[in-house]
């Protein structure tokens, strides 16, 4: 192999500084006399940065001023894959809360994971959302427990032409992650693949994957 061509995005998996799993991977490349290249810019439009804001002390970012919610148009049968991530990388005790909600006010989406000193998880939360009618929708992040105020990015990404698989994207930045995926891969083209009924399985997990994830 002498040139890698990668056209991947990286959501909310680092701290976007050079470090982190495919930073590595680029490295070790380029170190093997490979060159690398990369797409970058396509989540311009699609992405919010700023540090935690909450001057009014409700445990809610302000966005801008008062305002404590992020809008975005959204049409009946988008699915969205949304993550928020803060700078606390590798692992991070700062505990902070990601939704989204729809124009009357009510939570349709969140992520709500336990980071926290005694038992530090990688910095950020994320789901996938099937929009079930056309409209308004508000991204809003709350301090659950936190004793500084880091940078902060979310990113919105649509899943054109079906969701592909779910399951995968949300696992991909999970510990041991790698040698799980790599199993499951395995186990698709080594054994689900051999006959009809596991191509049928297969693809039956495709469709379902965003109700399993």
């Amino acid at each position: 192999v002498q040139v890698i061509n990668s056209s991947t995005g990286y959501y909310c998996r680092g701290a976007q500084d050079g470090t982190g799993r495919i930073n590595s991977a680029a490295r070790e490349a380029t170190s093997r006399g490979i060159v690398w290249t990369n797409s970058s810019g396509n989540a311009a439009k699609h992405h919010w940065t700023g540090i935690f804001s909450d001057p009014d002390r409700t445990d809610w970012h302000n966005f801008d001023g008062a305002i404590e919610v992020n809008e975005l148009e959204l049409s009946a049968g988008d699915i969205i894959y949304a993550c928020l991530s803060w700078d606390n990388w590798p692992a991070s005790g700062l505990d902070y809360d990601f939704y989204l909600f729809n124009s009357a006010g009510n939570i349709v989406k969140s992520s709500t994971g336990a980071q926290n000193p005694s038992a530090p998880l990688p910095p950020f939360e994320e789901f996938i959302y099937q929009v079930s009618s056309s409209g308004r929708y508000y991204f809003a992040v709350r301090k659950f427990s936190a004793t500084r105020e880091p940078r902060m990015h979310i990113f919105v990404h649509f899943l054109q032409g079906g969701i592909g698989c779910a399951v995968e994207t949300m696992l991909e930045s999970q510990p041991r992650a790698e040698s799980r995926l790599t199993f499951l891969r395995r186990f698709r083209d080594d054994v689900l693949d051999d006959s009809s009924f596991g191509r049928s399985l297969t693809q039956t997990y495709y469709r379902r994957s965003l109700e399993m994830a």
